[in-house]
């Protein structure tokens, strides 16, 4: 039993930290794939703020663009996962049910 437990409180090698500290792994954010799309997410940049209406024609017309999407385009549950916040109020750990940043 007490070889079960041999590499507790003891340094292990990382067998990934060549490849990282050389520039070799390859990530998520590397690969270039054919006829990758690229995404962008638009948050309101006031807390609380409330969104009446959006216009979404100029984003449409730009060249290269293939879709828009709004909340309206989503489908209406209220769980799930959500965007990830830089706002730690907002944070699922966080007391709080409603960013007050």
């Amino acid at each position: 039993m007490k070889e079960a437990f041999s590499v507790v409180g003891r340094p292990l090698p990382k067998i990934d930290a060549w490849g990282k500290v050389t520039g070799e792994t390859r990530y998520a954010d590397d690969l270039v794939l054919p006829r990758l799309a690229h995404a962008k997410l638009l948050r309101s940049a006031h807390a609380h703020a409330r969104i009446l209406s959006i216009d979404t024609a100029r984003a449409r017309a730009l060249p290269g663009v293939l879709a828009v999407i709004t909340g309206h385009d989503l489908p209406r549950v209220k769980f799930g996962i959500l965007p990830v916040s830089r706002c730690p109020a907002c944070w699922p750990s966080s007391p709080a049910t409603t960013c007050r940043a």
